[in-house]
């Protein structure tokens, strides 16, 4: 498509008239087209190999964990919106590669972003995370997957707001303003 998303609302040829409500955009760099989805997995799913960014248009909860798959690479932009999980607790499942950034600033994830598996590597540029309840973590961390903290404010329930538990997990914190009750 080309013309417009922006607050969830997306425009074509200046109408908004029978338009299905998507929930996010790939938006290619240097570019005015994008693909609008309705949903979040449809994007990540579709973005493979084309190297686009994942951006989101609106806030979204979700029932179960968005995923991404051990032969996924994805770059996931905030753009100042919220991603809330459901009641499984879980925001994210990483098995792939994954960079979560959030260009426009206050984006954020309620709910646990987990990354398993030798082939899990996330990477945080931004965002504030968030545990759903007192007790939970905001990041967990298992059976060697890598993540790295660029850029983030965590704010845990728990005394472990960032948990990797297993010895070749590779945890890397470079800049993050960390909050524990």
């Amino acid at each position: 498509g080309r013309n417009g998303a922006e607050n969830g609302v997306v425009t074509i040829n200046d109408s908004t008239d029978d338009v299905v409500v998507m929930v996010a955009a790939i938006i290619y760099p240097d570019s005015d087209y994008y693909y609008a989805f309705v949903s979040l997995d449809g994007a990540i799913d579709f973005a493979q190999g084309k190297n686009g960014v994942v951006t989101l248009i609106r806030n979204l909860t979700v029932a179960e964990p968005v995923t991404i798959e051990d032969d996924q690479t994805v770059v996931l932009d905030l753009n100042g919106y919220t991603i809330t999980a459901g009641e499984s607790g879980y925001a994210i499942e990483n098995y792939g590669e994954l960079t979560i950034i959030d260009s426009k600033g206050n984006g954020e994830i309620n709910g646990i972003v987990y990354g398993e598996g030798d082939s899990a590597k996330t990477i945080i540029e931004g965002g504030t995370y968030n545990a759903l309840e007192n007790g939970s973590y905001v990041f967990l961390n298992s059976q060697a997957a890598s993540l790295t903290i660029n850029g983030a404010t965590i704010n845990g329930g728990a005394s472990y707001p960032i948990y990797s538990y297993d010895a070749y997990s590779k945890l890397v914190i470079n800049d993050a303003t960390v909050n524990a009750t």
